[in-house]
């Protein structure tokens, strides 16, 4: 299975159909699905249409000018994206969208140059896919504690438990509805509301 069979395409945005043809021939062997693109429209249309995975914009386009809405659109998607600007404006470009999901590079370049940047964004990808998704169940697991937390609060205030019996009295509620301890917490508190 290609890389980019489980997290979509890479998009090729370039006005020259060799620079497409040779980026396309570097990558495909290795992700998969590389899509192409003449103009920032054509990109948008795109992104509109598949699933986008990273992106590669490599400048002059006709319709440059559009590029911000376009990286705009990608930072909305979480897209990450390879900018190749000319050399003379990359220090001034790269200063500007220091901070953004967009890594800069000047041309002249190589295409191991643009094959490392591609793996180097998907590493990036996908270690922040990683954090986001333990961020999440870090989230859940708090929610789940502060909810059993005010289910034994309850418990002790309104029928005079101690801690420990409030606690035991969750865990059966659990066990005995087959509900998780959060949802017996939930469970418990509504209860205790009608009270």
């Amino acid at each position: 299975m290609k890389l980019t069979d489980r997290i979509g395409a890479i998009l090729v945005i370039s006005a020259k159909p060799r620079i497409q043809s040779s980026v396309r021939s570097a990558l495909t062997s290795k992700y998969g699905r590389v899509l192409t693109a003449e103009t920032v429209q054509d990109a948008r249309r795109a992104m509109e249409r598949e699933k986008i995975a990273l992106m590669l914009v490599f400048t002059p386009l006709k319709d440059g000018e559009e590029i911000p809405r376009l990286f705009d659109m990608a930072d909305r998607r979480e897209i990450p994206a390879a900018y190749i600007v000319n050399r003379e404006v990359y220090g001034e470009t790269a200063y500007r969208l220091a901070g953004r999901n967009i890594f800069v590079l000047a041309y002249p370049l190589q295409m191991d140059q643009v094959v490392q940047t591609v793996s180097f964004l998907h590493q990036t990808q996908l270690k922040m896919a990683l954090l986001f998704s333990e961020e999440e169940r870090l989230r859940r697991q708090l929610q789940d504690t502060q909810a059993v937390c005010r289910a034994k609060c309850l418990l002790v205030e309104k029928r005079r438990m101690t801690e420990e019996e409030a606690h035991h009295f969750i865990e059966q509620t659990a066990m005995n509805t087959g509900l998780s301890k959060r949802e017996a917490a939930q469970k418990v508190m509504k209860e205790l509301e009608r009270e």
